[in-house]
């Protein structure tokens, strides 16, 4: 994110007190909101004055236990002060599309074993193991997001899915809408010759924006979900 211009007016808060999870939780949003700011060593709050709205809305949904949001203060003499930046840039948090899609392909090579254990019991390509797989894929998608935001190819490639109200885990109300999203694209299969197409051009509308600089996919945005890296 390119430094906030000299000529620009900033608000400082003053949060001396704020715990250090919360001002990893602030620092966060601020991030992810793509709104530049800086700490100072006595534990103010820089942001540009434009942005007072939003940082107000961060604050305000901070835990409770957090402490009150303070009335920021107008720096008024804004050229001799340094330049405010933030910490990191949206990039640095975000996974990166190749994280997520390899990710994916770890999960998908986890889930091939029950895979095969079910075509044994219930036979290959009956709706019994048609119905099997989908009830398997669910548990290990929804149950790894909603209790620890990750399934195995998460852990691997070090990412984690979280919530953007700062909530944690996730949740199966969260994880669920997660996994119905791109999910949708199966029953789309059935209708007649054209169902692949429908089928492939819905995944396409689901994942194509994770390319995209908000790296969200329709599943994040229907769930209030980011990806981000762990490491």
């Amino acid at each position: 994110m390119p430094p906030t211009p000299a000529d620009q007016d900033l608000l400082e808060y003053e949060l001396p007190d704020l715990a250090s999870d919360r001002r990893e939780a602030l620092s966060f949003w601020l991030v992810m909101s793509e709104i530049p700011y800086e700490w100072t060593t006595d534990g103010v709050l820089v942001v540009p004055s434009k942005w007072e709205l939003e940082v107000d809305s961060i604050l305000d949904s901070l835990p409770r236990d957090a402490p009150a949001q303070p009335d920021p203060v107008p720096v008024e003499n804004f050229a001799a002060s340094a330049p405010v930046v933030a910490a990191t840039t949206t990039e640095d948090v975000l996974a990166s599309p190749g994280r997520r899609l390899l990710a994916w392909v770890i999960d998908f090579l986890v889930l091939l074993v029950p895979a095969a254990i079910a075509d044994v019991l219930v036979g290959p390509n009956s709706g019994a193991a048609r119905f099997t797989l989908l009830a398997l894929n669910a548990a290990y998608v929804i149950g790894g997001i909603a209790i620890w935001g990750r399934t195995i190819g998460k852990v691997v490639t070090r990412i984690e899915v979280v919530r953007r109200d700062g909530i944690a885990p996730p949740g199966f109300g969260v994880a669920f809408m997660r996994w119905l999203v791109p999910v949708a694209s199966y029953p789309l299969t059935y209708l007649g010759t054209a169902g692949p197409f429908l089928s492939l051009a819905w995944v396409i509308v689901v994942y194509a924006p994770i390319f995209g600089p908000a790296r969200r996919g329709l599943h994040d945005r229907a769930a209030g979900t980011d990806v981000v890296r762990t490491s």
